[in-house]
């Protein structure tokens, strides 16, 4: 289950899949997908405030705001997409613990063995039954 689960979060993380173009069903997972909050913050860091040099025939992004405008990332901070992550994860951690404990093995409560009254003789201190 854990594999697929990972599947399905890398291909809508925004490396294959921009999230403008993802269906109205599906929106929900780029938002709890952790690889698609990284990899919308390593790319803010690296492309805001950049300048590009455009290509021979003039054409191509020259900034770094329209690389982000283009992946549907231009309103983002570093500041969102890590908080973003912090709640995904304490949502995570939450939801295996709860899971854990309500599935917490069992286990019948041990009693005392009972033994026949046995009686101790000061004399030898052997013990003997009644």
């Amino acid at each position: 289950l854990g594999p697929a689960g990972m599947l399905v979060f890398i291909v809508f993380g925004g490396y294959y899949v921009n999230a403008d173009n993802v269906p109205r069903v599906l929106k929900v997972l780029p938002k709890t997908s952790l690889i698609k909050q990284a990899f919308e913050a390593l790319v803010v860091n690296e492309f805001r405030g950049t300048t590009f040099e455009p290509d021979a025939e003039g054409k191509g992004m020259t900034d770094g705001q329209q690389v982000l405008s283009w992946l549907s990332f231009g309103d983002t901070s570093i500041r969102t997409k890590l908080s973003s992550q912090a709640r995904i994860l304490a949502f995570f951690y939450v939801t295996t613990f709860a899971i854990l404990s309500a599935n917490k093995p069992k286990f019948q409560p041990l009693n005392p063995p009972k033994d026949p009254e046995v009686e101790v003789v000061e004399e030898d201190s052997k013990p003997r039954a009644a």
